[in-house]
């Protein structure tokens, strides 16, 4: 079997769901929820359906299945949980069969999310800083940053509630940004994410690696697995790093 690199895979522990509906309301993006991917420390992927055009396919993976992947040399992500098929168009997701996961030709490398930002960025507490200089996050309190593939953007994960840093998760309106990785500024307005809350779980997110999408997921309620996905389409126009 051919191995396939993917859009990204991290090892987390995640939750549980109800609907594939676009949550409104909270959120300035789409929403959905995930139970068929209620496991225990699931490794999660994202790739796209094909070569051309932006429709995006997510899975999960139990745990042994995704350290004996790792331990073989195999990414192809087979066998793994139920497939959700992303169409940015609609802006729904919809259980497909494991074949078109399966069957996807294109890959590539994707990054995750930090626990802290990399330099010129970085953290004290729940505020950003970059080069030494505060920078305003729209929710008040920095969660986490994740790196751009090219390096030349952030993306950054606020919110305005109260937060546990010992995991860090929160309460309050969660808001996502891309800051430049070049001067700091911020490239477009926030969005808002319908997730968070002090009594779930962690939200990871990490880039697609054509910097189209940054994927957002939680635990949600009691059980474990990935309980809830937001996904972003990024439409700031990313700046150039400039070569060395």
């Amino acid at each position: 079997m051919q191995a396939r690199a993917l859009l990204g895979v991290v090892i987390l522990l995640a939750g549980s769901g109800c609907n594939f509906d676009s949550v409104g309301g909270e959120s300035d993006v789409p929403c959905f929820d995930t139970p068929e991917w209620q496991v225990v420390l699931s490794a999660f992927a994202v790739r796209k359906e094909s070569v051309v055009g932006d429709v995006l396919l997510l899975t999960a993976q139990q745990h042994d299945q995704a350290i004996t992947d790792g331990i073989d040399g195999t990414q192809d992500f087979i066998p793994h949980l139920a497939v959700y098929r992303f169409d940015p168009a609609t802006g729904t997701a919809e259980i497909v069969d494991d074949a078109v996961w399966d069957n996807a030709e294109p890959a590539a490398t994707g990054c995750c999310t930090s626990l802290y930002p990399n330099l010129p960025f970085s953290q004290d507490g729940t505020q950003l800083f970059f080069d030494g200089n505060l920078v305003p996050v729209t929710g008040g309190k920095l969660l986490k940053t994740s790196q751009a593939p090219t390096d030349a953007a952030e993306a950054v994960l606020s919110t305005n509630g109260s937060v546990d840093r010992l995991y860090p998760r929160a309460s309050g309106q969660h808001f996502h940004q891309i800051f430049s990785r070049l001067d700091g500024t911020a490239l477009g307005p926030a969005k808002r994410l319908g997730m968070g809350g002090l009594e779930f779980g962690v939200v990871f997110f990490q880039w697609t690696d054509d910097e189209k999408y940054v994927v957002y997921r939680q635990r949600t309620g009691d059980l474990p697995g990935i309980g809830r996905v937001c996904i972003v389409a990024v439409t700031e126009e990313l700046p150039a790093y400039p070569e060395q």
